[in-house]
């Protein structure tokens, strides 16, 4: 959970210049919130001025179950995937992985 402090210059006049909720994701240009009344918004990054860690909900890493099997499932999945270009390329070097 988050709390974010916007630019006052950016909003309505009266409006609160803070946002709570839990952080879905981080992108170049906005953060995605799902806010505490359940809506989701979007903050841009340019009217951010503060951003404060409220809660940290997942577990630690070593006990983190659901993300250590999404760990193994996408190192199936990136094996498995460079394994088909190798069989494509048919002993040419053309597969660039970077």
């Amino acid at each position: 959970l988050v709390e974010i402090a916007i630019d006052t210059r950016s909003l309505p006049e009266g409006s609160d210049a803070t946002v709570r909720g839990r952080l879905l994701s981080s992108g170049k240009t906005a953060v995605e919130l799902l806010c505490e009344d359940g809506r989701l918004r979007y903050v841009s990054r340019s009217i951010i001025t503060q951003v404060t860690l409220v809660a940290h909900l997942r577990p630690a890493y070593l006990e983190d179950s659901e993300l250590i099997e999404f760990e193994r499932k996408d190192m199936k999945r990136r094996t498995d995937l460079q394994e088909r270009a190798e069989k494509s390329t048919k002993g040419r070097d053309t597969v660039l992985w970077g």
